[in-house]
């Protein structure tokens, strides 16, 4: 009996620790979240893209490296979130950050697009405010705003062949693209969290 009992107490923990390794085989990084209203929250993180002008990658320039690549300046993220209320109802958004040395200062709400594979861009509806901070120790200022997405917009990402991302601040617009990894993982995202 006792044999039995110390298995079914450790099959869990492998279980658990086979489960982990899948999710970071696939790369992509998912943190839930809980609210204080009770709102259930999944959300990439770290689904750093393209950015025009500056190489195909930025910090990631090697997998599993967190190495900078010299005179790359603008670093952004893109990151698919599922919000799903007590009540049953679930909406997305991509959760667009920035990082660079201009500010952007994202003032529309209507102000990042989707160009997927040449198609007319989808405009993505910005929710709340945008959040901004100045870094003035690394001369750098912070910006991220949330923006709602259909699933049918979701779905349409992960079959594409190339998406760029257009974002509309008050000074500049920034250009930004999918790199291979961003399809990967916008692919296991909607696979696992897209109902």
């Amino acid at each position: 009996m006792a044999p039995h009992a110390v298995y079914g107490r450790c099959k869990p923990l492998a279980l658990v620790y086979v489960l982990y390794l899948v999710g970071c085989a696939s790369g992509l990084n998912v943190e839930t979240s809980v609210e204080p209203g009770g709102t259930v929250i999944d959300r990439m993180v770290n689904n750093e893209i393209g950015v025009e002008g500056e190489g195909e990658y930025s910090d990631y320039a090697m997998d599993g490296s967190t190495m900078d690549l010299v005179g790359v300046v603008h670093y952004c993220y893109l990151d698919a979130s599922r919000h799903r209320e007590p009540g049953g109802a679930t909406t997305y958004y991509l959760e667009f950050s920035y990082t660079g040395p201009r500010e952007l200062y994202i003032e529309r709400r209507k102000s990042l697009e989707l160009v997927i594979d040449g198609a007319t861009p989808v405009v993505l509806v910005g929710q709340g405010e945008a959040t901004r901070e100045q870094d003035k120790m690394n001369k750098t200022y912070v910006e991220s705003f949330k923006y709602l997405i259909s699933v049918h917009t979701l779905v349409r990402l992960t079959g594409a062949k190339e998406v760029g991302v257009i974002v509309a601040g008050r000074d500049f617009v920034l250009n930004g693209y999918f790199v291979k990894k961003n399809f990967a993982n916008y692919k296991t995202f909607v696979k696992d969290y897209v109902e």
